[in-house]
């Protein structure tokens, strides 16, 4: 039984980096995205996610250690997905963001998370995507924010 459940929560992270993935494509290649109030606002600024580590163009080794803080609501028991696409849009490293505290609130929430990737396989600039976890599966309860990095 425990061996089925580990398969079921596998198959549901795939099934949200895919899901994660097809938006990342559409939206990639631009670098400004747009708040709620319809406002432009830079890749590396948002009032739900803040990413202390890695810094917004830092060039990063794998593995990427990433640290932050997001808002409760970005968090799904504890976690989100975090993807890194190359500049030809291919998703070459996945990671979990943790969270370091009581994550079932509304306020910020410190989280953690490391993204293995292999060098060899990619370009010379990425795109962390760290998206809200959305159980729903429903598009407008989807949230992404977009961090450029360049990879040694």
């Amino acid at each position: 039984m425990k061996t089925l459940w580990k398969v079921i929560i596998s198959l549901v992270f795939l099934a949200i980096v895919a899901v994660t993935a097809s938006f990342v494509f559409d939206w990639a290649r631009s670098t400004e995205t747009v708040n709620e109030e319809g406002k432009n606002i830079t890749p590396a600024t948002s009032t739900k996610i803040i990413v202390y580590s890695p810094k917004s163009g830092d060039a990063v080794n794998s593995p990427i250690y990433i640290s932050g803080k997001a808002k409760g609501g970005w968090f799904f028991e504890a976690s989100f997905p975090i993807i890194l696409v190359d500049e030809n849009e291919n998703v070459v490293g996945t990671g979990l963001a943790k969270a370091s505290d009581d994550w079932m609130t509304p306020d910020f929430v410190n989280f953690t998370a490391e993204i293995v990737y292999d060098r060899a396989s990619t370009t010379d600039s990425g795109l962390l995507v760290f998206s809200n976890d959305n159980p729903s599966g429903l598009p407008e309860n989807s949230e992404s924010f977009y961090l450029p990095v360049k990879l040694k």
